[in-house]
């Protein structure tokens, strides 16, 4: 399990945090509890080891019982991830088209355990 620290950027008017040396077993934990559901376990193995990345959650973007949050790695997909996520079902993560990074965004309901803090200035994750 991991905590995620998202504090409010005023500039960007958006909470933004980042992580490091995330084991991508977390892809594997959010594919099991429900979030990534069409993620295939051969897709998760062609994820490096360990990623890294930016969490977004934007307040415009949340429904009034969940929040969107965001992910973009820092992990650049390969041909056979490319391939994966335009003939097969691994629709949850997708590629940006500019510069090749895996990205994906899952909702969370605000009453989830997984939503240990939630506020105006800062939302703290556990996942």
């Amino acid at each position: 399990m991991q905590t995620f620290n998202l504090p409010f950027d005023t500039n960007e008017q958006m909470f933004i945090g980042q992580f490091q040396n995330i084991s991508r077993d977390f892809i594997l934990f959010l594919k099991k509890k429900g979030f990534l559901e069409n993620v295939t376990q051969a897709f998760i193995n062609k994820i490096p080891e360990k990623i890294d990345g930016i969490l977004s959650i934007d307040p415009q973007a949340n429904t009034e019982d969940s929040l969107w949050i965001f992910f973009s790695m820092t992990v650049e997909a390969t041909d056979e991830m490319k391939t994966a996520t335009q003939q097969y079902l691994d629709r949850d993560i997708e590629i940006d088209e500019k510069n090749g990074k895996l990205l994906f965004n899952i909702f969370v309901p605000k009453t989830s355990i997984h939503i240990t803090k939630s506020d105006e200035k800062e939302i703290i994750l556990y996942f």
